[in-house]
């Protein structure tokens, strides 16, 4: 029996051998079984010289241990693929099997290259034979063949132009908060009367220190809240997605549009960066002690700042690319920039350092793929389809079919880069995302939605459905944790609360009445986030209360 899994091929031989002995007189003889279990694994392995592949090695450039035992290399193959198919006319679709694509669109911004660059690919890359899956934010689509491609991509152009909207409109949310702040905190309370002030100038002068230092505060903690929601990549959803791709018996190629986050920062020119850094200065020359620890802390404050928004958190970038050694995909990465300017005399629209670029970039380099940041797909994906992937297939049969050891690969060069999985034999996705099952639905559930929010009568009204329902002894059982900001057209903060719930039904409806809100208008943020799958969703409404 064959059995291919986890991108390597298993060869399981269950040979009985029934060996008849001589006869004995009035005496059954029992046959003797004995069976022999025999494992060939496969180790794809990548060398590269200088960040280029090389591709004229030979089996005896390669030696592979399993523990610390060398092992013998039965089987060696090259293998190349590329993307773009032979120039031999209307017959290349009679003659090639179907591909396998996945394309990945992490975007806030539907800009006319990219609307150019999917109709390139419909209409260059993909064929009527390939089988297609295309991941937008938080929707995914699924095409068993492209026999009317047009129809096809008319519905994947939609589904961007939408979802890249809705993402849109939620940052936009964050990014009124900051609006509102910084008009507020800097124009009105501080830097008119920081003019004339000066270290040591009594009780005025500390009170607007104090609120430059919430200000600054204020400022992270938005930016920490936008992180989270946006910028921290779901260790879940890259091994769900890897045993996704387990199951698919073609060639394999992911292309991920990543649109390169922005986030408002204190433009380093500004005149509300100069006022604040001039203010410090003021203050570190004073000789009131009190006034030498005010500066340090808005010094640490604004240093946090830049280090939030310029340095990625710790992720396991190089281990998750790790899972998709097995699937025997590749992967390229197209970065795209926003076309966002400034908005601002103090603010600019600046990249965002993500652990999500991060693991992108090392799932892309292992995988033999390709990275280019740019905004014209057309030209991009033309040289995407021109690389070649080369890889190196090593087969061996370990001593002990049932010991599993680490695998190590050495080259006759010292100066090639080796790249494999050391792990190869164990299954340490499906090994993963078993410790998580009872509480991780399946890549393909349903996720948490506000499906209505509305005030109406001095109540709030927030409907909630698609979180994950667990079963349990006595039917099912979900979790949820639910927070309401309220802040006025100020910018202030009237009411923020948050409150876990035990959920027994699929769908919940809660109101609250607000009956003290004074007339005016008013940003209401409801955050909902199922504590079973960290998925979450948010809604905004802005009513006027009269």
């Amino acid at each position: 029996m064959k059995k291919k899994c986890f991108g390597f091929v298993t060869f399981f031989m269950a040979v009985g051998i029934f060996i008849s002995a001589q006869p004995v007189p009035e005496q059954e003889q029992e046959p003797v079984r004995e069976e022999v279990k025999v494992v060939n694994v496969e180790v794809p392995v990548r060398v590269f010289l200088k960040g280029k592949p090389v591709d004229n090695l030979s089996r005896d450039d390669f030696k592979l241990y399993e523990g610390k035992t060398l092992q013998v290399i039965n089987g060696f193959n090259i293998k190349r693929k590329k993307i773009k198919l032979q120039e031999i006319g209307l017959e290349v679709e009679k003659i090639q099997p179907s591909r396998y694509f996945v394309l990945v669109y992490r975007v806030t911004q539907y800009s006319p290259p990219m609307k150019e660059g999917l109709k390139h690919i419909f209409d260059n890359v993909l064929t009527e034979r390939d089988e297609l899956r295309v991941f937008v934010n938080n929707k995914n689509l699924y095409f068993a063949n492209l026999g009317n491609k047009q129809a096809c991509y008319s519905k994947v152009d939609r589904v961007i132009s939408g979802e890249s909207a809705n993402a849109r409109q939620l940052m936009n949310a964050y990014f009124k908060k900051l609006e509102q702040q910084i008009d507020k905190t800097r124009f009105d309370l501080l830097i008119r009367e920081m003019g004339g002030g000066g270290g040591g100038g009594g009780d005025a002068f500390r009170r607007r220190t104090q609120a430059l230092m919430q200000f600054l505060k204020r400022y992270l903690q938005v930016f920490r809240e936008y992180k989270k929601r946006y910028l921290l990549p779901d260790i879940n959803s890259y091994y769900n997605f890897a045993r996704h791709l387990e199951g698919v018996r073609k060639e394999k190629w992911v292309i991920n549009f990543y649109q390169m986050e922005m986030f408002p920062q204190l433009a380093m020119s500004g005149k509300a960066r100069r006022t604040i850094r001039r203010f410090i200065s003021e203050l570190r020359s004073s000789t009131n002690p009190e006034d030498k620890a005010y500066s340090r802390i808005l010094d640490r404050q604004l240093m946090e700042i830049d280090r939030e928004l310029n340095v990625a958190e710790a992720f396991p970038a190089e281990a998750i690319s790790k899972i998709f050694y097995k699937v025997d995909a590749t992967f390229h990465s197209i970065f795209m920039r926003s076309t966002l300017g400034i908005i601002s005399q103090d603010y600019t629209y600046k990249a965002v350092s993500t652990d999500i670029e991060n693991s992108l970039r090392e799932i892309t380099k292992a995988t033999g793929g390709t990275l280019v940041t740019t905004n014209n797909l057309v030209q991009a994906m033309d040289s995407i389809g021109e690389k070649e992937n080369v890889y190196y297939l090593l087969t061996y049969a370990p001593d002990n079919p049932d010991k599993i050891g680490k695998i190590k690969i050495k080259v006759s060069n010292k100066k090639y880069k080796v790249i494999y999985d050391d792990n190869m034999r164990a299954d340490y996705i499906n090994a993963y995302l078993s410790r998580k099952e009872t509480v991780q639905p399946r890549i393909s559930g349903s996720a948490i939605q506000i499906t209505d929010l509305k005030f109406t009568d001095s109540k709030l009204s927030i409907s909630v459905t698609g979180y994950y329902m667990r079963k349990i002894s006595r039917g099912r059982s979900g979790r949820m944790e639910i927070r309401i900001r309220i802040k006025n057209i100020q910018g202030i903060s009237i009411f923020d609360q948050s409150k876990t719930l035990d959920l027994k039904k699929p769908d919940i409806t809660i109101t609250l009445p607000f009956k003290n809100l004074k007339r005016g208008k008013y940003d209401i943020v409801v955050d909902a986030q199922d504590l079973l799958t960290n998925k979450s969703d948010t809604k905004l409404i802005q009513p006027r209360i009269r």
